[in-house]
């Protein structure tokens, strides 16, 4: 168990988080906080509206607004909001690299509400960005079904998956997901049709037809 620390110490802690830069900043906040110290709200506020400010800047550095991202994230895994204001930083203008990159850090998010979220920006996120918002959603039960419940409400459609993630939904370790997404999929026609080799063989015989040249010359 930890101790307790000594009003001296804790007020220069307190002290010197003005004076230090913000990585440094965010480590004694995190030590403070794991030591129950008291006070630091103002500072915390302070820190973390800079590092949202980073993450909002688009003519900062990618490497730079993620940073402030990760953090952001570590000090609020659980706060409802930290997912939706980080994300109105993608547009469609973003690097894909940067996109990636968020959707990357917000796997480390415990908020509830992220798969609603990121399904909503989804029309925002740059395209070669999407596989990796959409591994998001589906990685978690609770955003798999905010994924059904959007392609239910034609929000969101099945063809926005590749066709890995679409047999990886109908074969879903939680058999309620796994049934409802079969059901889905089956109404959308989002998996190949079983029978496809049967009809491919119905028509084979149309490829190995010799055409007539001289019939096709009087058409032309």
């Amino acid at each position: 168990m930890l101790g307790s620390l000594t009003p001296a110490v804790e007020k220069a802690i307190t002290a010197l988080l003005p004076k230090v830069s913000a990585s440094t900043r965010l480590k004694l906040i995190k030590f403070a906080t794991a030591w129950k110290v008291t006070g630091l709200e103002g500072q915390l506020a302070e820190l973390t509206k800079s590092l949202y400010a980073t993450v909002a800047n688009a003519t900062a550095a990618d490497a730079a607004r993620l940073e402030a991202a990760r953090q952001i994230l570590d000090l609020s895994q659980d706060e409802a909001a930290a997912p939706t204001k980080l994300l109105g930083a993608v547009t469609a203008q973003v690097s894909p690299a940067f996109a990636t990159g968020l959707f990357d850090a917000l796997a480390n998010s415990n908020a509830k509400n992220l798969g609603p979220v990121v399904l909503a920006k989804l029309k925002d996120v740059p395209p070669a960005a999407r596989p990796a918002a959409l591994k998001l959603v589906l990685a978690r039960p609770e955003s798999t079904k905010a994924f059904l419940d959007a392609v239910e409400a034609g929000t969101v459609r099945f063809d926005v998956l590749s066709l890995e993630q679409k047999n990886a939904l109908a074969g879903h370790p939680d058999k309620q997901l796994a049934e409802r997404a079969r059901k889905l999929l089956a109404l959308g026609g989002g998996l190949p049709d079983p029978n496809r080799q049967k009809v491919i063989d119905e028509l084979a015989f149309v490829a190995k037809k010799i055409g007539n040249i001289e019939a096709g010359k009087k058409v032309f």
